[in-house]
């Protein structure tokens, strides 16, 4: 027996030792895996808390960590940049239960308008069930709106592939100091599976079962709307009802895709610049590629090439060179859209490389808010015309939302 245990894990050695010479030897195909894929039914989770942003005080929670040169004479704080720990409660006194908290960043985006960029991680604590689960948001905040909308770009653990948005309103304002609700609603899938397998245990197809099912299925549905609708009436009317706790199937409607045309300005020179340096590394002047400079935007969309044409929006967001050796950026921002009533008011949010000297390159539309929820999509950007680091920018955006 001994020996038959020795000569087992003798072979359980050389196959390790097979299997890591083989891995090495396939170390340039680190991305060959593309497999048919099927998320699963997809579910809604509602969550209701407070997001507490401490600026003055001993103990802050939010810090100035850069600024523009003009920051401190603007009446909006245009290029002041803040990294962020808030808290997250439960209720609107600080000292109720934490449930979370918001890392992350948000800058003065907006000129004219107090505007902010938010770009941050909520990570929750105070649920069993989403613990150290997060969202991830990406979104433009008109901050003196008593009532915004910001977009939920992804997460992490419970809330994977997780969109949506947050239901925003100003609780309480004290100074720079504020008490925001934030109610969210997070659309994400129940489970997730290879070529249509089930994730069950029973190890059969949807699609095997689906004629048995089908009116089980509906009669289960129909008792969870109806349950899911008296929950919602309770919840209104109970005040004690567990900040997440509404956790329900959910199916999202036909998908509508919307194309839209217009010219990106953006404006380094000049005495009206909308693109304000406001960071840099100490290489920054040396590098060939600006490397680790970083930039606060307020860049008009228009209609046509001519900045003189028609405004349909404004980019509000930054920009980083982030390439040593190639002229690239790292672009996070919102596009805010003003001249259409179906679209006013409504933004998408791009998180993108921009390979600034390619003629033609594409950036990710990773989320949006009002007509453009749950938004997705690309946008094909081609240079236009440059002067000096001034640039106007085609952009050709295919956006799918419901």
């Amino acid at each position: 027996m001994l020996l038959s245990t020795m000569n087992f894990f003798s072979f359980l050695a050389v196959a390790m030792v097979l299997s890591m010479s083989h891995s090495q030897a396939q170390e340039g195909n680190w991305g060959d895996e593309s497999v048919p894929y099927t998320m699963g039914p997809e579910k809604m989770t509602k969550l209701r808390f407070y997001f507490h942003d401490i600026i003055t005080g001993n103990s802050p929670t939010a810090v100035q960590i850069a600024q523009a040169t003009g920051t401190n004479t603007s009446a909006t704080m245009f290029g002041a940049l803040m990294m962020i720990d808030d808290p997250l409660t439960e209720g609107p006194d600080p000292n109720s239960r934490l449930v979370g908290r918001a890392q992350g960043f948000y800058g003065s985006a907006g000129q004219n308008e107090l505007a902010l960029i938010l770009g941050m991680s909520l990570v929750f604590t105070g649920n069993e069930k989403f613990n150290g689960s997060t969202i991830s948001v990406l979104s433009r905040n008109p901050v003196m709106h008593t009532e915004r909308e910001f977009a939920i770009v992804g997460g992490t653990g419970y809330f994977q592939f997780a969109r949506g948005f947050i239901s925003a309103k100003t609780y309480s304002l004290v100074g720079p100091n504020a008490v925001v609700e934030y109610n969210c609603t997070i659309v994400h899938p129940s489970s997730v599976s290879e070529s249509g397998k089930s994730d069950s245990s029973s190890g059969k197809s949807d699609s095997s079962s689906g004629s048995q099912i089908s009116l089980g299925t509906n009669l289960c549905f129909l008792v969870l709307v109806v349950a899911t609708v008296l929950s919602m009436t309770l919840s209104k009317a109970d005040e004690n009802v567990s900040w997440g706790d509404q956790t329900v199937p959910h199916k999202m409607g036909m998908e509508k895709m919307t194309r839209l045309h217009f010219y990106f300005h953006d404006v380094v020179t000049g005495d009206n610049p909308t693109a304000v340096r406001i960071a840099e590394a100490r290489g920054t002047k040396t590098s060939s590629t600006m490397f680790g400079a970083l930039y606060m935007i307020d860049d008009p969309l228009t209609e046509g090439p001519n900045p003189d044409s028609g405004l349909v929006g404004r980019a509000q967001g930054f920009y980083g060179h982030s390439g040593k050796d190639e002229m690239s950026l790292i672009m996070g921002m919102s596009l805010f859209f003003t001249a259409n009533e179906k679209f006013n008011g409504s933004s998408i949010s791009v998180f993108t490389r921009n390979p600034i000297t390619h003629t033609d390159r594409e950036f990710a539309i990773v989320g949006g808010t009002g007509y453009f929820k749950f938004a997705r999509g690309y946008i094909s950007g081609k240079t236009y015309r440059i002067s000096g680091p001034d640039a106007i920018v085609e952009y050709n955006c295919t956006i799918i939302h419901y």
